[in-house]
């Protein structure tokens, strides 16, 4: 299914979401230790643009082999917060059809953050049919985007490398593999927000991510999660890619994370597991 013509998808977790710049040596080292930018060489008076969508930062930079200002390929993980903020207190950077040009002008004028949709792109640099989302920031949003919203800020240039050499090979599922998982995001998003939307996953399924979302609930012990896990329990012999699971691996994962809960009703369910028919089950229940 095509998605919509504007969607934000990014990759996420409960407390960040990731954007994605490109820079020279000079100011992709200096950020990477301080973890955050670092004026100079970065500069605080110009718009800088980042972008969720990484295949749409790999256009716009080649790979990182257009030119020695774009060598480097960084991932800024931002808040949440700052995130809202920034689209809170956006314009068009072009006029749309829902305001006058006059409109338009005076909210570009007092707007710190300029928001354009352009193509979003393939592994071959193709247009899609739908649009990806830059967002450009100035002034005060500039201020805040380097002294409260990045959280961490990672160098990808040489996994961004490896799938440029797949994809130069030909082989594009493979590269697809190596891709960042990115998916619609919610301006407004917060820990409770993204931990309810995973709970829900849990039990869809249609996919194979139970286990990832086993450990991000065990990371984040809530007595919010201890119905779902005990309901994933019973739903893994539905789940045909766990089929191979003998021993109790998966079952096991579940309970550890209910010990990490620990709350009353956590232990209960433990305790419930321990007196399941289920061999497998009631063994990693007792242990």
């Amino acid at each position: 299914m095509t998605p919509p013509q504007r969607e934000i998808r990014a990759f996420f977790g409960p407390e960040t979401i990731r954007v994605y710049q490109a820079y020279s040596s000079a100011i992709a080292d200096p950020a990477l230790k301080a973890q955050t930018f670092v004026s100079p060489p970065f500069s605080m008076s110009r718009m800088t643009w980042i972008k969720p969508s990484f295949l749409w930062m790999m256009y716009r930079a080649g790979w990182g082999k257009k030119d020695a200002g774009q060598e480097r390929i960084l991932a800024i993980d931002v808040t949440h917060e700052g995130f809202a903020w920034a689209m809170e207190n956006s314009c068009p950077s072009h006029p749309d059809d829902e305001s006058s040009h006059e409109e338009w002008r005076a909210a570009l004028d007092r707007s710190p953050v300029r928001v354009q949709w352009d193509p979003e792109r393939d592994l071959l640099h193709r247009p899609l049919e739908y649009r990806s989302i830059q967002i450009g920031l100035s002034g005060d949003a500039v201020r805040r985007y380097v002294s409260e919203w990045i959280v961490r800020i990672t160098d990808v240039t040489e996994i961004s490398n490896f799938i440029h050499g797949v994809v130069e090979s030909g082989d594009l599922d493979k590269a697809a593999l190596y891709l960042p998982r990115e998916r619609p995001y919610s301006v407004g998003m917060d820990r409770r927000r993204y931990l309810h939307a995973e709970r829900q996953r849990l039990l869809d399924t249609s996919h194979e991510d139970h286990e990832e979302i086993i450990r991000l609930l065990q990371e984040y012990p809530e007595n919010e999660s201890v119905p779902y896990l005990r309901e994933v329990i019973q739903l893994k012999p539905a789940l045909a890619y766990q089929q191979h699971d003998d021993y109790g691996a998966f079952y096991k994962k579940c309970l550890w994370a209910l010990q990490d809960i620990g709350t009353p009703d956590a232990l209960f369910a433990i305790k419930q597991c321990a007196l399941s028919d289920d061999s497998a089950l009631r063994t990693q229940a007792e242990y």
